[in-house]
């Protein structure tokens, strides 16, 4: 019961830290020079302490015309990525054992 709530209050403290730094971001300067907010839309990642749920920003770049989660590049998580890192390791693992 305890690791159940500790997983879950991980997770919650882990969306809420995402979400303060696509907040921040937003916020920066020197995102504003090259960037425009078009839409906030929810990602969902399982990873090793449960299934994590975050909102972030989707950006324009105003001189590319590119699309972008920053949020996303700057953690280092790939498009249609469901997995996280750990978990994907575990779970190789566990088809190597059987």
């Amino acid at each position: 019961m305890f690791q159940n709530n500790f997983h879950l209050f991980a997770g919650e403290l882990i969306s809420t830290v995402l979400q303060s730094l696509d907040h921040e971001n937003m916020l920066s300067p020197q995102r504003k020079r090259s960037w425009k907010v078009i839409k906030i839309t929810e990602r969902t990642i399982r990873t090793v302490i449960g299934t994590i749920t975050f909102k972030r920003r989707y950006y324009q770049n105003k001189h590319t015309g590119q699309y972008a989660y920053l949020l996303d590049q700057a953690i280092g998580i790939s498009p249609y990525q469901r997995l996280g890192v750990l978990l994907k390791a575990k779970l190789l693992d566990f088809t190597n054992i059987l």
